[in-house]
């Protein structure tokens, strides 16, 4: 991990924490099956539990070396599999370089809405539409120049 990593993940927690009524760390292997310690781990995820019930719940997922891997709201997190938690709302992944590498939208869990793909130098790579879980109209792939 580099220097300023660690200085960035507590920076992070200090002000995630300073708003929040509640914040949980969790480890996740590669893939993302829930280990104890960071020491098995490929990811760290910050969970953000507000105190406001009506403000939404957020998830940040750092690459194990600090770098944000990803962010978006949630309506509930498996702890041992992430394959199970139920996302809601905008979601974005990034490529460990940061840039970003998806982004999508999820109602109660399901996609729904534009899914936007990006090649790691920032081009598109695929546009496409989901509705209910499933794709619908038009499928567009670009080349990565």
């Amino acid at each position: 991990m580099n220097k300023r990593c660690p200085f960035f993940v507590v920076y992070t927690l200090i002000a995630i924490q300073s708003f929040a009524a509640t914040v949980d760390t969790l480890y996740y292997d590669d893939k993302w099956k829930g280990v104890e310690t960071p020491q098995f781990a490929s990811y760290m995820r910050i969970l953000y539990y507000p105190s406001d019930s009506n403000m939404p719940k957020k998830v940040k997922d750092f690459y194990i070396t600090g770098e944000l891997q990803g962010e978006s709201n949630f309506i509930s997190i498996n702890k041992y599999d992430d394959s199970k938690s139920v996302f809601d709302g905008e979601n974005k992944v990034y490529y460990k370089n940061g840039k970003l590498h998806v982004c999508a939208h999820f109602s109660n869990g399901v996609l729904n809405g534009d899914i936007i793909e990006y090649y790691p130098n920032g081009n598109y790579k695929s546009t496409f539409k989901a509705v209910n879980g499933h794709y619908d109209g038009y499928y567009y792939s670009y080349s990565e120049d």
